[in-house]
Formats: structure tokens, sequence, C-alpha cells
């Protein structure tokens, strides 16, 4: 099996958040069959799924230092029925589903780079892998996952889309602020007067707010907005839902109080109350400009004649939840048009993506 068969053959297991349970033993047995030592935890459990996540260890044979390679095992929907199909160097889905490059090629690179390593008998150290539950609904595997498992302290997301050879040296500080505006119900046509109107309320409130492109680092949005019964009662109840995101956790302080702030005198203004729930969603991170995983990763590039190229994220990946004992990052694995029926994977980025993770084992 090459690094392509072994993806096409993951791609055709469904596996939806919160439904990872079957992809999950077929991960689990493929690791075991390479000699890894397997623990399924209990993420699932705290998150309403049916496994959790998978987390292996194969014991090194020399005195390198360890590596831990991650990537998620869920998937967007549609994902039931993929029929992987390979024109031109390229593997797309036949269109009416996605493909799962995001992030089935991650784990597919991962775990064939490894068997490469061990069939040729190289010099390695312990190799650490975790395949996490529920990332496209909050990153919920690596946030309720126990790092303290890890023996790595460098560690690499292989979840980003690009040619192989991105490596992310910035990730953004994500918050998200829930805002329930309540007002007082009358009838519209006749005692207006006597109401206050909740969406009015959330109206002004987004008015004032600073939104969408806030400057290169930050951005903000109104995800949702939810409220009233009928046209002749004056709103009662109004909902919104917003983010920040910030490469710099100064700006998104300063972004989340400036709409808090809106949210707040916008309920004041109208006389009526106002119910927020914020918090920080996830946190950011960023390698120094002597990271030693960066140079690693550029020295692998180097080695196999494939373009470096860094980048600043705007997305989220599990490398949000790993703790600051463990350096970590997220790296290409080639996907390109994810979360969507155009989803595709070149057989080149598969291939150089895999020939890459091999080399940062010989590297460590």
């Amino acid at each position: 099996m090459d690094v392509v068969e072994r993806f096409v053959r993951y791609a055709k297991v469904s596996s939806k958040s919160r439904n990872e349970k079957e992809f999950s033993l077929l991960i689990k047995d493929d690791l075991e069959k390479l000699g890894f030592e397997i623990f399924i935890d209990n993420a699932g459990e705290k998150v309403g799924g049916n496994t959790g996540n998978v987390f292996g260890r194969l014991k090194g044979n020399s005195d390198k230092k360890p590596l831990l390679f991650c990537a998620h095992m869920d998937t967007v929907e549609p994902c039931d029925g993929i029929n992987p199909i390979i024109e031109d160097g390229i593997i797309k889905s036949d269109g009416t589903t996605i493909l799962s490059a995001d992030c089935k090629s991650g784990i597919a690179t991962i775990i064939e780079a490894i068997k490469e390593v061990i069939d040729s008998n190289e010099e390695r150290g312990d190799i650490e892998v975790l395949f996490t539950i529920c990332e496209e609904v909050g990153l919920l595997g690596a946030k309720f996952f126990d790092f303290n498992k890890v023996k790595a302290r460098e560690a690499f997301t292989v979840d980003t889309g690009g040619d192989a050879g991105i490596i992310t040296i910035k990730g953004p500080y994500h918050h998200i602020i829930e805002a329930e505006f309540i007002g007082k119900a009358s009838h519209a046509g006749n005692a207006p007067e006597k109401g206050i109107s909740a969406i009015q309320m959330a109206a002004r409130a987004i008015d004032n707010m600073n939104l969408l492109k806030i400057d290169e680092e930050t951005t903000a949005n109104i995800g949702t907005i939810e409220g009233g019964s009928a046209t002749n009662v004056v709103a009662e109840s109004c909902k919104i839902k917003l983010e920040a995101r910030s490469l710099s956790e100064d700006k998104l302080k300063k972004q989340v109080d400036s709409m808090l702030k809106a949210i707040n005198e916008a309920a004041n203004y109208f006389s009526g109350d106002v119910k927020i729930n914020e918090y920080l969603e996830y946190p950011g991170f960023s390698l120094k400009e002597d990271s030693p995983i960066k140079e690693m990763f550029a020295k692998a590039c180097e080695n196999l004649s494939i373009d470096y190229f860094e980048k600043n994220s705007r997305g989220g990946a599990d490398t949000h939840f790993f703790p600051e004992s463990i350096e970590a990052t997220t790296i290409s694995c080639g996907m390109s048009n994810v979360h969507s029926t155009e989803e595709f994977i070149s057989v080149k980025n598969l291939i150089d993506t895999k020939n890459l993770i091999a080399e940062l084992i010989r590297l460590a």
C-alpha cells in the first residue's frame, strides 16, 4: 500500500464529527500492525461522541528525540458514500460529497511516512501520534485530551491547505460572544410605545461595532441573529452570536471590549436588558524566529527540494490546545477547496507531505 492507496481507503470511511468510531478502529488496527501501543481516551463521552481521541506511541530504536504528529479524524458533511476519483494526478470526489482530504490526507501521510521509516530500519526516536475527534466543531478532541500522556516536546499538526512545504508560524486567538437582548413585548399596532424592541437594541449594537476586517491581524463578525415572534409584536427577545479573532492577544482584547461596550450601551439606550455569555474559544500560538521545529521543517524542505513557505493562519487547528511545554505548529497536507464538494488534493502533494514527515523523523 502506498500513500495514495491509504488515503483513498481512509477517505471512503464516513467519519462526521461525533461519529468517528468506525474510522478510529481502522486507524487503531493499522497502527497496532506497525507496533504502536494505542490508547483511546474518553473525550467522546464529554462531547456526545461515539469514540475518543486515538493516541499512540512507537518506541524508538535510538536516542533521537521523540516527535508527535497530529491530525483529526472527523470531517464535515456530506461525507457518506465518498467515491474518490483520480484523474490527471488529482484526487477528487464524484461531486456529491466532500473528499475528506481535510484531514484524512494528514492521517494517511503520517501513517505512511512512519511505515516507510520502519520498513527501512532507520534510526528514530519515539514516535507519537494523536488523531483527534470533533476538530470541525470546535477543536473539542484536542480540548479534552490529556497532554500529560505525551512525551514529545515537539509536535506537528498536519492540517492546513496549500502545497506541501507550508508551515504556520502564527495562529489566532478566537473569542465568542453570545448576547440576548431583553425588551418588553407589546402590540405593534395598538400600543407600540409601551414596548421595548430587543431587535432595535441588537441593531443599534451592531451598527456601533467595527466589524469584518479590522486590521491585518484582527477580524470580527456577526454570525447569527434571531429574534421576534410576529410582525404585530414588539420583539421581547433578540439573540446574536459574534466572534473576534486576532493574531495579537492585546488586539483581541481591545476588539472584544469594544463589542461588549456596544452591546451594553445599546441595551441601556433603550432601557432594556442584556444577558451576555463570552469566552475564549481557543488561544493563539506563535513560533519564535529561532524555533527548533521551524528550523527542522525548513531543513526537511531543503533536503527534499520542496519550496518552504511561512504563513499566518486565520483559522483554528488542534495545535491551539497544545500546552506551552510542547512546541507545536501546523503544516500543510496539500488539501484544497475544503468543506465543499469541490475539495481535491494532488497525488504530488500527498507524496511530498509523506516524504516531509519521514524526513522530520530522520532529522529529530
